[in-house]
């Protein structure tokens, strides 16, 4: 039955979590466009708060899809700015070295105050009619605005006027990341500019969170420039970047439905316990999705992937051999003792030093691409793993 819901009711979220998401992406433009001495606050004393040294710059941004409403004398937007930075203002900002913007994809309309404000016309008028605005008593959805406009003194209101900053119809998201872009272009090759871009603004959302939980006190210039060369130095021509730096903690039921696959039956066959497969299993995964990234970015080859593998077959080959030799004598080790020992040796221990990359050295992307080969069978443990596992009598 075709359902009747209307997914784009007017009780949609979109639009407020859309102006978080363009709040984060403009608060990095800035950062980027700042210097190494400054540092970024989310959601402290404003929206986005840049300090650098002594100096303090105060943003309030305002997404709306519909770009073409107006921003009148009475928008809400404005006055919600003002209460925010009036009651800082109250509370004892040092107002002299703080400068204020107003980010907004609205129009400021030409027949308002706020237009005179924008273009800094009249400053005397402007507090005059700001005056007369905030004394009203019948709006009020502002009416905290205007309170806290009204706590200022003359002196302050003619400070804050002067130092107000508004920047209306101002840049969507595409625009913010094309600024963006403009600021990274020096940091790496232009093919893989658009790639650099998106780990630093995964990086940046990241941080962004860890901020907002209060783990993380603010983010500064020099640790986003360290990032930014770390992530351009993966894309040099003797490395690759890391995309999945974590381990995969797969729940138990999780590695239960991996059961029938290959790299298990393989492990399980050696006598491999739990936290040896979830190991594996973590690895086999981040190299296989690792790969596929690197793909689908173009930042290698199937040729040289599978030259790869053939470098990790060939290391493999003289081992399991020496192997095959120890299970040819005759002791009261049996051979799943021998593989198990064998596999912790050369592939937990010891895995074998060869890097798809000279300066990706990544252990899981040895052992994840091991256990890959060893689910195609190409590479095994136990000295019967293909006879065992596929049906095929060693030769």
């Amino acid at each position: 039955m075709e359902s009747t819901i209307n997914y784009n009711n007017d009780f949609s979220a979109k639009e407020p979590s859309l102006g978080y998401f363009y709040q984060l992406r403009y608060g990095l433009l800035e950062l980027l466009k700042s210097d190494m001495e400054s540092v970024i606050y989310i959601e402290s004393l404003d929206d986005i708060l840049l300090e650098n040294k002594d100096k303090l710059s105060f943003f309030q941004t305002k997404y709306h899809k519909n770009s073409t409403i107006n921003l009148t004398d009475r928008s809400t937007d404005f006055w919600k700015t003002m209460r925010v930075w009036c009651t800082n203002i109250s509370n004892g900002l040092d107002i002299e070295n703080s400068n204020f913007y107003l980010i907004t994809t609205e129009k400021v309309s030409d027949d308002s105050i706020i237009f005179d404000l924008k273009e800094k016309k009249d400053i005397k008028n402007i507090i005059e009619k700001l005056n007369e605005i905030s004394k009203e008593t019948t709006n009020k959805t502002n009416a905290k605005g205007y309170s806290a406009y009204n706590n200022l003194g003359e002196k302050q209101k003619t400070i804050l006027i002067n130092r107000i900053k508004i920047i209306d119809t101002s840049i969507d998201f595409l625009e913010i990341k094309s600024q963006i872009l403009k600021q990274l272009r020096m940091s790496t090759y232009k093919e893989v500019i658009e790639l650099l871009f998106e780990r630093l603004e995964g990086w940046w959302f990241a941080n962004c969170l860890l901020h907002l939980q209060g783990l993380k006190t603010n983010i500064s210039y020099s640790e986003m420039h360290t990032k930014i060369i770390d992530i351009a130095e993966s894309f040099q021509k003797d490395n690759l970047p890391i995309d999945f730096p974590e381990f995969i903690d797969f729940s138990e039921d999780e590695l239960i439905e991996k059961d029938n696959l290959n790299y298990v039956k393989q492990l399980k066959l050696i006598n491999a316990t739990n936290r040896i497969i979830k190991n594996a299993t973590s690895d086999y995964y981040r190299a296989y999705e690792q790969k596929s990234k690197w793909l689908s970015n173009d930042l290698i080859n199937p040729v040289e992937l599978s030259n790869y593998d053939s470098i990790l077959i060939d290391n493999w080959k003289p081992k399991f051999d020496l192997l095959l030799d120890e299970c040819d004598e005759k002791t009261n080790t049996t051979p799943e003792e021998l593989a198990i020992i064998f596999y912790k040796e050369f592939y937990v221990k010891n895995p074998p030093q060869l890097y798809i990359r000279d300066k990706f050295t990544s252990t899981y992307m040895i052992t994840g691409s091991c256990h890959m080969l060893s689910d195609d069978l190409k590479i095994g443990w136990h000295p019967e793993y293909r006879k065992k596992i596929g049906g095929v009598n060693e030769k």
